[in-house]
């Protein structure tokens, strides 16, 4: 009995480590692997329902917090669902469902076959951000260079505006640059409506 004790403890270790793995969500592109972890938000493009009758819809989407994804099966608790409005086969707006932060506990869940995913990108860890730190960043970059431009319109002063101008012109480049480098990167899932390439496809492991 005494070996079959920490034998025991040992399996079970590893059979909890090994349920908790699956929990995580995965994604592999040849060598390469993407894992969202349980808890962190994530924003999923769908398919579009099958009785919309409507190709050329805007997709619908789901930002929700990750639950478990086992079995074929990725479990999200809704944080903002938006989908189209077909009427007679034609888009005529879309409708949205969002919870606050402070609803947490009441966000419903949902269980997305992962045959629909389209694409998935992450959105936050704890919290949900409708932009994330580099956007925020670039804006403020671009405004001190739209401002700077401003400003060397009503400069009199040829050498200060020319001046103000360089500057105005190289802080908002460095403000889009820095908006493309820190973009939210979504990862395109491999789904024989998937069209979009982006570097080629992912797979959901």
């Amino acid at each position: 009995m005494k070996f079959i004790t920490p034998f025991f403890i040992v399996a079970i270790t590893l059979l909890q480590t090994s349920v908790l793995h699956s929990q995580d969500l995965q994604i592999q592109q040849k060598n390469k692997t993407k894992t969202f972890k349980t808890g962190h938000l994530i924003k999923v493009e769908l398919t579009n329902r099958p009785d919309s009758n409507c190709n050329s819809c805007s997709l619908r989407y789901i930002i929700g917090r990750i639950v478990s994804y086992k079995k074929d099966t990725l479990q999200l608790q809704i944080k903002i669902e938006n989908q189209p409005v077909v009427v007679n086969g034609q888009e005529i707006g879309n409708k949205e469902l969002a919870f606050r932060d402070k609803m947490k506990e009441e966000w419903p869940f949902i269980r997305i076959p992962s045959s629909s995913i389209l694409s998935i990108t992450k959105q936050g860890i704890k919290h949900w951000n409708e932009k994330n730190a580099g956007d925020q960043v670039g804006i403020g970059v671009i405004t001190v260079g739209l401002i700077s431009l401003i400003a060397a319109a009503y400069t009199d002063d040829e050498q200060k505006n020319d001046s103000r101008v360089s500057f105005g012109v190289t802080t908002i480049a460095a403000g889009l640059i820095t908006v493309a480098i820190f973009d939210r990167k979504t990862y395109y899932i491999e789904n024989p409506l998937q069209t979009k390439t982006h570097g080629g496809h992912w797979r959901i492991k």
